[in-house]
This record gives C-alpha cells, structure tokens and sequence, in this order.
C-alpha cells in the first residue's frame, strides 16, 4: 500500500490524444476560509418591502454547492428559498408569491420579500454549502417598523402675557414602532413634557406637550415639532406659529429730542404693538389741559403753532386692546429759544451687574447756573434725587455745567430712568438717559451616567446662572451640532427673587450610540464679548469586530480542530461565549492582548465531524447579541459519478491500440491523505503498468492484453471508496471508401420530403441535416450493410408552406473526406393568405346587431381566425373552412353581437399561417350607434272629445322599442290605444285619451334600444279651469254673492233700442268656450261672438263650457225711460238739498236760544226737535200751548219727510 498526498487530476473520456479517466480527490490539510456577510439587522417598514443582502465570499479553492434562506420558528426551522447553480432556485410554498431572490450567483444569494408585516419579525439565516469546507451562515433579525402619525394641536387656552407657565402646544407621534423620538426645537427658555401609551401590535404613541411662561416678544416666533423615526427617512418637522395675546407696548417716536421756545413743526407719534391689535390712541397731559393750539389725530400729537416755555409737561399716550390699557410718558421740557440743545448727556446706558457705570451731563449754555441735579422717578409722583449742588449749598463743584455722577449697580432696581436738571434764573433744562442692568450668568457643567435596563446614558448639564436678559445655551459634540437621534436636550429655567434668572441645558444621550469623548457647552450673552465655552470629557464606547475561525492542527499523532472566536478594536470588553456541548474534560482558552480578545477551544476532528459551532458576543454596540456560526467539515472519501456509469458500476474506457497513454485517478475527498491500490481482473497490475502518482500510467504503449477490468481501492482511517473501469483496446483502422452521395425532394401529406443517401462506403458516414430557418422539422436516419460496405439514409420533414426561403443542407462526414461534403436543397416561398373583412346589421327582438366577417383564402393548412377588441381581449367566434380546390383551403369567422356593446369601437380579425412571420390584422370601425331622435307633441281634436298625444321617432327605429310612460294615479283600467307608423327611418306612435284623464300632467315617450339605454321626451297637457261667467256691461248685484242663493246680475237698458247686445265674458285660462243662454220659459236666446242680442226684458240664464269647465250666471234685465230716468233724478237731488239747509237752521236756532229758554223749554225744543227725526203722524209728537210760554210764540216746529222712491 502506498501513502500519497491529496492531488487533483483529469482523465478524458474520449479514446483520441491522451486517455485519462476523471477522479477527484482533494486532500486539505487546514480549512480554508469563506465568509457569509449579512447585514447584522434589517428594519422594515410595515407593509413595503425589504432585501436581505447575503453576500459570498468564497475563496479560490472552493466552489458553491448550494444557498439557502431559513428561518427559525417556536414550531421548528424552515427554509424559505434555496439557489443551486445546476438546478436553479425553488421557494416554500408559504412564501412563493413573495420572496424571490435579486440576482443569484455563486457569490450573491440576496432576496426580496415584499409586503411586510407583524408576523415577519424574527431571525433569519443565510446557510452556504461550499466543496470542500462544508456549511457556513450567518443570521440577520428583522425587525418590522411601523411609521407614526405625527400631528400638532394648540394649548387649550390662549396664551397670554405675564400669565402662568401655559400649554403651548401638543406634538402627537401616533402609533409608531419602535416608539418615536419627538422633540421640540425652540428658542424659547420652555419645557417639554413626553408621555407614552401603548397601543396594539407593539406600537406606542408619544405625546410631548410644551410648557412655558407667555412673554409678547415671542409673538409670531415658530415652535418646530421634530420626530425621527427608523421609518422615518429624514427627520419630519411640522412649524407651530406662537399667538401671545398681551396689552399694548407703547413707544412714542420723537421722545428723546430736546425741543426750544418758537421751535416750529414739533410733533410725537405714538406706536404700539399689540396682539390682538389697538383699539383707541388717547393723548393726556398729566398736569392740566392740552394747551391751545395742539391737534391730535388718532396716534399723532403735534404743534400746529411755535413751541412756548408754558407748554412744557409730561404727556402721555395711551393705548387700548382687548387686553389691557398700556401708556408712555413723554417728558416735554421746553428750554430758552436757540437752534442747539443745551444740555449734553450720555446716551442710553447699559450697566452690567455688581459693577460702577457713569452718567455724564454738561451745560452747553451761556446763562448763569444756580443749580444742578440727578434724580430718579421712583412712581409716578415721587423722585429720588441722588447727586446736585445749589448756591445755598455749602459744598459747590469745581465745574458748574458738568455734572457727571458714579452709580454702583448693585442690584436689578437699579434699572430705569435718570434724569438731570440744570436751573439759571430765567430757565430750566432738563433731559433724561435710560439705564438698563444686565446679569453676566455663571456657567458651569457636569456629568452625571445612569444605568436603565442595562443601558448606560450619560447627561452632561449646564449651568448658566443669575443671567438677565436668559442667556443662550447650544452643545457641540466633537465639531458637530447634536441635532436628532440619540440626542436630546431639555432647558428649565428658574426666577428667583433678586430679578435674575437661572438657566439649565441638559443634553442626554446613550453612551454606545455617541462616539465623541468630549461635549462642549457654547453660552451666548451680552454681557460675554465672546461666547463662552465649557468642554468635559464623557465615556465613549467602539463597536468591535468580531468573527469564528477554525483550523486543523496535528498534536502527537492526532488531528484536532482549533475553534476560536475572536473580538478586535472594541471598548468597553466583549462579552464572549461559546455555544458547544462540549464533552467531560474540555476547556476553553482566553486569551487578551491589547484589544484583541480571543476564546479558543480544541476539538478532536473525528468527534465534531460536521458540527457546528457559534460564537456568541455581547457589546454595548450591538442592539442584540451577535453571532458567527462555521461548521466543521464532514470527511468524505467517493468517486465521481458521470454519466456513463453502467455494468456493474464500472466506467468503459476505450484505447486506441500503440497509443502511450495516462489515466489520471481523481476522487472527490477532503481528508488530509490517502492510500491508493489498482489491480487488474483481480490481480496485479501488468509489468508495463505502473501507479505514478495520480496517474496510471502505459509506460510501453497500449497493448490488447491491456484490455480488461481495473480496480483503484482509496482509503483513510474508516473511509473508503472504490473506482472501477473497463479498458478496451481498440485495434488500428482499415482503408476507408468514401460514399456516394444523392438528394431527392417530394411532397407527401402537405410537408416536403428531402432525402440524403451516402451510400457504399467505409466505414459508415455520418449524415445530419442543417436548416437556415427555425421551423417545424422532423428527422429519421437508417441505414444498411452490404458486403462491408454501409448505405446511410438521412430523411427531413419540414411544412409545406414557410415565410421564409428556406435552404437544407444535408453535411455528410467520412474519414475518407478532408472537409465534410454538403448538398442544397431549395424550398420556393409560400403564397400569402387572401383576407377580406365585411360588416352587416339586422334587428331581432327589438335590438340592433352588428354581424362582422372575416374569410381568408389560404393554401395548404386553414388559417387561425381570433377577433380581438380595443381592449385586446379576444371576442368569441365561430370558425369555418371548406376545400376549394386542390391546396386551396377558405377560413372564415363572424361575429354576431349587439351594436350597443360595439358602438364606435375598432374590431380586429387576426389571422394567423404558417406562410405568415406574425399574424396579420385586418381592423373594422364599427360606426358609433347613435339613440334616435324622438318629438312629442299633443293637440286637440276637431271632431272628437278626445286628445291626441303624438310621438315622432326619426332614425333607426323600431316599432316594438316605443312606448307610451303614463302618471301612475291618471293610469286608466286597460293600456292606452297607440297607433303606429313604422317604415324603418320613422316610427310614430299616438294615444288618444279625455282631456280630464290627464290634465296637468306629464305623458313621456320612451325608446328602449338596449336593456340598459333608453331614450325619452316629456310633454306636459295643460290644466285649464273657468271660474265664472261675468257681463263686460255695467251692472250690479242683486242677490246671492253672500248667501246660499244663486248669482243673480242687474242690468238696466234703455226703452225703445232696438237689437241691444249684452257683451259676456270669461275669467279663466281655456283658449277658447262655447256660451249657450235662455231666457226663463227655456227658449234659446241668441248668441254672437260673446254678445247676447236683447228682445225684451225678463230673466235669463247664460251657460260658458270648455270640455269637463263649465260656469253659469242669471241676469235680470229691465227697460227704462231716459226723460223719466232724469225727472227722478232732479227731485231727488232737490228734495236732499231742502232737507239739509232745514236741519242746519233748526240747528242754528237752538244754539241761539240756549241760555235765554228754561229747562222746560229746552226739553221742549229738543223735543220739538226731535219730533223731526219721527215719521209725519206719529203719536209721540205733540205741540205745546202758546199759553205755556207766551216768550216763544213766535218758534213753529215742522216735521219734513222726503220719500223718494226709485229703482236705483
């Protein structure tokens, strides 16, 4: 037995050149590597697609067996697609439709899975068979992602100045997973507060609500609303406009001028800015009146006249909102006349807190000062005076007209107006100067680290205190700006009692998500020249690299593998574990040297054979525990199958006898060595024979005794294999014959039939057809021997008819040739089909159909007739053919549809034939089916009660399709009677019916020409109605317009008229009547045009109708004489006038007599008086004896009664 090294080396199959047989064997004596990179977390956003990336990368000595996803679940492992190179890609069923690979190599196994969801959460790992190392992977979570709704709502209330800290406005990042980072970005000195809730499927809504203390100059400022979110791909912003309702803040442009005696054109105007805006501008002069000649326009004050001593004052602009009532005071000091000030004083001052400031006022004059001082307004009315001299006092300045004073700013009191004043003995000047005290804050900062759920954070915060105005406060992490995840930075503010204010900026972040070691405070404020920083150190962490790496080593005989897994470059340590069932006895190795952390373990090869290993690492940087996973070789030791194994497992190999050939001896193994034996039909090798190396090698050429069954036996420890193969030798060649060669072509069965024969030659010829077009073809060879010699029949059937031209070339090879002989066989081009496409239209049952056809004449096989729509959807027909003559075959289809569904549409016959490249169209536009028109129109009848309605239809109509719709209520007991006039291009229809049967209503036409289409006209029949008869000729009422009585009309005409006519009339809307009168014995009066011709008088009775509408009235006619008629009226006009001028003497008389008669007598007279209201002759008037009172005797009493009757 000889011991030999793994080798690699090819055997050909072929019996020509070199013989060798093809074996594998591979002998390793380390592992080497490959490496599955995967991305270690995949976040998902619910509902879309991810890729998971698994790349390979495989080293030269190896090549890729197979890949494959899984994914491991409580119910047990899956897999969910596998790549093979030779067998392509399969996936599991559950997972078909929506995983499939990107673009799958030997190098790329990456997929797609698409559509998301809850249910895909997990770990998922790419496993990699490569030859010869075995099975490598790697595993990558998933992780589903849901993006939030984010929205923003005010504050409940308004916000309002110098109130309480109020609720700005709330930041909602709904139902987002993992929960959303939201944040408020302000300049604001405010506070957020974050509350959370969860929802279902592992979602969580964050509700961050700002809190701050309302102040006017934020009006119209922006809150920003910042949430980041994995989902998320930028940070999503949403702007919250501030609304701070405050009182008017007041200023008045003109105010710190110095003003003179006689000054012209001097005014002041007010402005104030306020939310919600002003609404009254009011000037006041704080010690009186406003003097004479001042006019105020709305904000404006102004002098309409030279300035006087007397109009200096304190005036004041108030201003009012909603709000509140603000105002602003303006000093008015007006000094001697003169075009320059007088006083000189330092400009508005700024001090700075804990220190001195110096205020500065000179005396620019020329009058004699007899006093000077600086004074505070401490109220309204009240004035602390803190430096001056007078000429009484007894300590006097060197300088009169300088008067510069040292203030100690001790605290925010000190804040304010100044004023100074100068006195000579004919003036007075005076002038202010505004000193505002700022707060340089103190800074500092710290660091303070929190340990929650096993995550360190680390705060860093800064201090800035006893700062006014509040300072600014940023960060700098490193040379960046913090902005975003995982920073975040909250500000609280504090006021104590001495004015200041205490400000706090806390940026907090996870330490394993910030890489910079140092975090920089920058404070900004008026009282810093520069800004001020504050650095600190903070813990940073680095995310190690980590990986699994084996070997084989050989130890006192035995070979062990080394497992070993390795973490580099990471702070703080790696936590490392190794995931083994590890038998009694075995130890893990730790080994640290500077940043390199590595557990090893030795196993021996022949117990862990095919076993895997992971290695588990837990660091601060990883979201989850990290693993690398290798498995071990399995040792194997087989042949190579090929194709042509058969008897008795055993390969034929053919050599050409005197050839000196070597067969190569390959297996396929990873083991580290081997042994190898050959024997030959169970004995030893031939002498000429020998095993070098990997070969078998004929070293005096090949005999024919070398023709036999040869066995090669491989071994290593328990591993075997056997290769087995039959070496034939093949003698040397005889004389070869070339063949001779003939074409023949014939048409059978509607195909052409092409022969090649090669006959009489040695050996046999090889004939094969070649084709210059791809079409339907069919081949047969046989052949035949005769004295040694062989005949080759070659036979091509190819279709009758063709597109193209097509050539067969029939190629023969025989050793007797240098270059294979061919022969060409020509085919003509086939006749291409005729097609012609009609249409036509017929009427069944009320509906219009389009019948379309297509007919093709072809030769020999029928075409394939399909319709197809605009849509390209086929459209069911009925196919045909008939023989028309020998070759010649007709193809026809139709299609019978209703016109509605083809209105206006293209339709498409395709036909496909084999004489056709692509199949033919021919398209047919189906005219547009257009509704018919219809008019209706009703009228009446001459000679009939009845109406007539008429219904036109003009265009394509048919009979059946028209019908009358008539008022459910007015639908009389059998279907209405229609009559119709139908000659293909017009249809009427018409329907007769009482007028009362339908007045006033509505009668429609309607077309059905399709089940679903109709067409339809309305006609309304008038309502009509006669309310009464009335005389167009004056007359009156005599009786019946209030009672139950009927109507009766008076009418009075003249005696001895001949033919007097009484015009009639009637109220109502009916286009015409008929009146019919008589008199009241029942004879008919006659009747003309409306006008009744009178015979005499009497009582008649007129009648006017309109179909059902009929009215009646009753006249009473009398006969008058004209002379008659006008004596009556005299007497009666007379008679009234006498009447009347009697009653107003009597009248007159009474009141004259009044006071001069007794109460006797005035009982008497009203008595007398009363006598002439009584009718002549009645009992209750009586005369008093002229003995009674012999003072009235002259007074006679009348009674006077007029009865004038007429028939007026």
């Amino acid at each position: 037995m000889e011991e030999k090294p793994a080798q690699r080396a090819r055997l050909p199959l072929n019996g020509l050149g070199v013989s060798t047989f093809v074996l594998i064997l591979c002998g390793l004596t380390g592992v080497s590597s490959n490496q599955v990179v995967v991305q270690r977390n995949v976040n998902a956003v619910l509902g879309k697609n991810i890729t998971l990336s698994c790349i390979i990368e495989v080293g030269s000595n190896l090549s890729l067996t197979q890949s494959s996803w899984e994914r491991n679940l409580p119910s047990g492992t899956i897999t969910l697609a596998v790549f093979n190179p030779v067998f392509g890609t399969s996936y599991s069923p559950d997972y078909g439709k929506r995983i499939s690979f990107v673009s799958p190599s030997q190098r790329d196994a990456t997929i797609t899975l698409e559509g998301v969801g809850f249910a895909d959460v997990g770990s998922y790992t790419c496993k990699v068979a490569t030859f010869p190392l075995g099975n490598t992977q790697a595993s990558t979570f998933v992780n589903v992602l849901v993006e939030p709704k984010v929205y923003v709502s005010a504050g409940s209330t308004p916000l309002l100045e110098g109130g309480d800290e109020s609720l700005v406005a709330i930041c909602i990042a709904e139902r987002g997973r993992p929960e959303a980072e939201v944040s408020w970005e302000s300049d604001l000195s405010g506070q957020s507060v974050t509350q959370t809730h969860d929802d279902a499927n592992g979602t969580t809504s964050v509700q961050v609500s700002y809190m701050w203390r309302p102040q006017s100059y934020a009006q119209g400022k922006t809150l920003t609303c910042v949430v980041r979110h994995p989902a998320l791909q930028t940070e999503f912003k949403i702007p919250y406009t501030l609304n701070v309702q405050f009182a008017p803040i007041v200023s008045v442009e003109g105010k710190d001028r110095s003003w003179y005696v006689g000054q012209k054109n001097v005014k002041f105007t007010c402005d104030a800015k306020a939310n919600p805006p002003t609404q009254r501008f009011t000037w006041i002069r704080l010690d009186g009146p406003m003097p004479e000649g001042v006019e105020i326009s709305n904000n404006i004050l102004a002098f309409i006249r030279p300035l006087k001593r007397n109009d200096s004052a304190i005036y004041r602009c108030e201003v009012m909102n909603k709000i509140g009532l603000r105002g602003e005071d303006v000093k008015f000091w007006v000094q001697g006349s003169g075009e320059e000030p007088s006083l000189e004083i330092s400009e508005n001052v700024t001090a700075v807190l804990g220190e001195d400031v110096y205020l500065s006022c000179r005396y620019l004059g020329e009058s004699q000062i007899q006093s000077a001082e600086w004074k505070r307004q401490t109220s309204k009315s009240v004035f602390e005076r803190l430096a001056g001299f007078s000429n009484d006092s007894s300590s006097y300045p060197e300088s009169v007209t300088n008067l510069t004073v040292q203030v100690k700013v001790s605290s925010v009191e000190a804040e304010g107006e100044y004023i100074c004043e100068f006195k000579s003995e004919d003036e007075f000047f005076s002038r202010s100067v505004f000193v505002t005290v700022l707060g340089r804050p103190d800074v500092q900062i710290l660091v303070r680290e929190d340990v929650i759920n096993n995550t360190s954070y680390q705060s860093v915060t800064c201090f800035a205190d006893g700062g006014r105005p509040p300072p600014q406060i940023s960060w700098v992490v490193g040379s960046l700006l913090p902005s975003g995840y995982p920073f975040t930075v909250s500000v609280r503010e504090s006021r104590p009692s001495n004015g200041l204010l205490n400000l706090s900026s806390v940026l907090r972040f996870p330490t394993h998500l910030q890489d910079e070691d140092n975090v920089t405070c920058v404070i900004q404020h008026p009282t810093l020249p520069h800004p001020k920083l504050a650095t600190v150190r903070v813990k940073t962490y680095t995310r190690p690299n980590v990986t699994i790496k084996a070997e084989m080593v050989q130890q006192r005989g035995s070979y062990f593998w080394v497992v070993s897994c390795i973490s580099s470059g990471g702070r703080p340590d790696t936590d490392i574990s190794l995931a083994l069932n590890a038998t009694v006895g075995l130890q893990a190795e730790k080994d640290s040297h500077l940043d390199v952390q590595r557990l090893s373990v030795h196993l021996p090869a022949a117990e862990y054979d095919g076993r895997s290993l992971t290695c588990m690492f837990s660091h601060p940087k990883f979201s989850h525990p990290e693993e690398r996973i290798t498995t071990l070789p399995t040792f194997y030791l087989h042949k190579v199958e090929t194709d042509s194994s058969s008897f008795q497992d055993a390969e034929y190999l053919e050599l050409q006898e005197g050839e000196t050939d070597v067969i190569s001896l390959q297996i396929t193994s990873n083991v580290p060595r081997y042994s190898v034996i050959c024997t030959k039909n169970n004995g030893p090798l031939p002498e000429d024979v020998e095993l070098i190396g990997q070969n078998l090698t004929f070293l005096a050429g090949v005999k024919p005794l070398h023709a036999g069954l040869y066995e090669c036996h491989f071994s290593y420890l328990h591993l075997n294999a056997v290769l087995r193969f039959n070496v034939t030798v093949k003698p040397l060649p005889l004389q070869a014959v070339p063949p001779t060669i003939s074409v023949g072509l014939r048409s059978e069965d509607g195909r052409w039939v092409m022969e090649c024969v090669a006959a009489e030659a040695v050996p046999a010829a090889n004939v094969s057809w070649l084709v210059s077009q791809s079409v339907s073809e069919e081949f047969w060879f046989n052949s035949s021997s005769y004295n040694g010699s062989h005949t080759v029949r070659g036979v091509l059937l190819v279709p009758f008819c063709s597109p193209w031209e097509l050539t067969a070339k029939c190629v023969i090879h025989h050793p007797a040739f240098e270059l294979p002989e061919n022969r060409s066989i020509t085919l003509p081009l086939c006749a291409r089909p005729n097609i012609t496409i009609n249409t036509s239209t017929e009427w069944k049952d009320g509906r219009k159909y389009t019948k379309v056809c297509c007919s093709v004449i072809s030769v020999a096989s029928a075409a394939d007739i399909r319709w197809l729509a605009e849509d390209n959807n086929n459209i069911s027909n009925v196919m045909q053919t008939e023989l028309l003559s020998e070759g010649v075959i007709s193809a026809w289809s139709s299609v019978d549809l209703p016109s509605s569904l083809l209105s206006g549409q293209n339709i498409t016959c395709a036909v496909k034939h084999p004489s056709l490249e692509t199949p033919a169209e021919r398209t047919i536009h189906i005219p547009e089916h257009k509704p018919p028109l219809l008019s209706v129109t009703v009228m009446r009848q001459q000679d009939t009660p009845l109406w007539q309605a008429v219904c036109d239809c003009e265009g394509e109509c048919f009979r059946t399709n028209l019908h009358w719709v008539l008022p459910k209520r007015a639908r009389p007991e059998t279907p209405p009677l229609a009559e119709f006039e139908d000659n293909g291009i017009k249809a009427t229809l018409t329907y007769q019916f009482p007028l009362a049967l339908h007045e006033g209503q509505n009668l429609t036409c309607m077309y059905q020409f399709d089940h679903r289409i109709s067409e339809n006209r309305t006609v309304q029949i008038p309502k009509y109605y006669i309310t009464s008869v009335k005389i167009l000729n004056h007359s009156s009422l005599l009786s019946g317009r209030h009672s139950d009585q009927r109507v009766v009309f008076g009418l009075r005409v003249q005696k001895n008229h001949l033919n007097q006519r009484i015009l009639l009339g009637v109220e109502g809307n009916v286009p015409e009547y008929s009146l019919h009168c008589q008199r009241r014995d029942g004879s008919t009066v006659e009747v003309d045009e409306s006008a009744m011709t009178l015979q005499d008088e009497g009582l008649y009775s007129c009648r006017a109708s309109f179909y059902h509408h009929t009215a009646s009235m009753t006249i009473q006619v009398e006969v008058t004489d004209e002379d008659e008629q006008f004596m009556q009226i005299m007497v009666i006009c007379i008679s009234s006038v006498t009447a009347v001028l009697l009653i107003l003497g009597v009248v007159l008389l009474v009141f004259c007599k009044k006071d001069k008669t007794t109460k006797y007598k005035e009982q008497e007279s009203v008595s007398a008086l009363t006598s002439l209201m009584q009718e002549p002759g009645s009992s209750e008037v009586k005369k008093p004896g002229a003995a009674e009172d012999k003072g009235i005797a002259q007074l006679d009493n009348y009674s006077i009664v007029l009865d004038v009757k007429s028939a007026l």
